[in-house]
């Protein structure tokens, strides 16, 4: 397989996984293209990927809870053929595991329970993530959005989750942080007030800011959370109120 293509390369130590059966692979198709809608696929996208399964993984495919899709049983030796296919159907984003794989409910633009937009704030922060991806390491940081308290997007799951609420008639966006949904499960926990929508990537930012300036070794965000506690987060996300204490 040419490796020698790089973005070949980042496509398979991102988007491939290690199978148990000698030979095969399962392969993560990323249905969060930079500043796409997470989750969604076009008719056309969806009647591609069936016949790439169909022709390289036994005719099937699965479904995450991240909103993308799983091709389990690609052989090895076909990796290069399907993520052409996936390319030219511009299904090939080497994303799965970064902070850009956001999830995202549907927010108030199609919920009739939702108190605020989520699919434009997931978009906006998909488009900075990524470009931030291609100068840092973001791995491990989940990034989780929710458009009410029926926590749809499981933004109390994700290391840097978004709730969506309804403040005097206006979207105000909450904060939580250090959410884990693995063996050492948490609640996130609510680092302040909220942010209208234009402020909250800002706050995003400042508080990755943070984390890579604190982190240790491979140190994930929930880790250095619990070493540090929220303060340097606070501080970091509300730097107005920093200066006004």
């Amino acid at each position: 397989m040419p490796r020698h293509d790089p973005a070949f390369a980042a496509w398979l130590d991102e988007n491939v996984m290690a199978h148990k059966v000698e030979g095969y692979a399962a392969v993560t198709i990323s249905l969060k293209a930079r500043g796409a809608i997470p989750g969604d696929a076009t008719g056309e996208q969806m009647k591609a990927v069936a016949d790439i399964a169909e022709r390289y993984s036994a005719s099937e495919i699965r479904v995450t809870h991240r909103q993308n899709l799983v091709l389990p049983w690609v052989p090895q030796a076909e990796l290069y053929a399907v993520y052409q296919a996936l390319l030219a159907e511009e299904l090939a984003e080497a994303n799965i595991g970064l902070a850009s794989d956001i999830i995202s409910c549907p927010g108030l633009d199609y919920c009739a329970l939702a108190t605020a937009r989520s699919i434009p704030v997931a978009q906006r922060l998909s488009e900075e993530l990524r470009e931030r991806e291609q100068r840092e390491d973001l791995r491990g940081i989940t990034v989780n959005i929710s458009g009410c308290i029926n926590a749809c997007g499981h933004h109390h799951a994700a290391t840097i989750g978004i709730l969506g609420l309804n403040r005097a008639e206006q979207e105000n966006y909450q904060i939580t942080l250090a959410g884990r949904a693995d063996e050492g499960a948490q609640v996130g926990t609510i680092l302040g007030p909220g942010f209208d929508a234009d402020a909250l990537p800002g706050a995003v930012h400042r508080i990755l800011d943070t984390f890579q300036s604190l982190r240790r070794d491979d140190e994930n965000l929930a880790d250095v959370y619990a070493r540090v506690g929220k303060e340097p987060f606070k501080q970091a996300a509300y730097p107005a109120l920093e200066n006004a204490a």
